[in-house]
């Protein structure tokens, strides 16, 4: 904890050994790691929180393998940075 009302919590996603269909000439897609970050305020006001959380925080460029190079011949892109904000009320 950051301070009693605050949490800061991180994830990694490590991401390898991702193989081609078989008969798929292209090169192997390299395995990637992200990094997510997540801050929480507890009882901003009564029964209410506030989350900021960052997903992917180094804007890596991660690919998901297609199928075929048809469509989508330099795979499928996931998402950049995302940032999320959230404000819960629980009673």
């Amino acid at each position: 904890n950051v301070a009693p009302t605050w949490t800061l919590s991180t994830n990694a996603n490590y991401v390898a050994d991702r193989a081609r269909q078989p008969g798929d000439a292209r090169p192997g897609i390299p395995g990637y790691t992200t990094i997510d970050f997540s801050l929480l305020k507890s009882e901003v006001m009564s029964n209410w929180e506030f989350r900021a959380t960052v997903l992917n925080a180094f804007n890596r460029d991660v690919r998901e393998p297609t199928i075929a190079p048809g469509n989508i011949p330099h795979d499928l892109p996931m998402a950049g940075r995302t940032i999320a904000l959230q404000l819960a009320y629980h009673h």
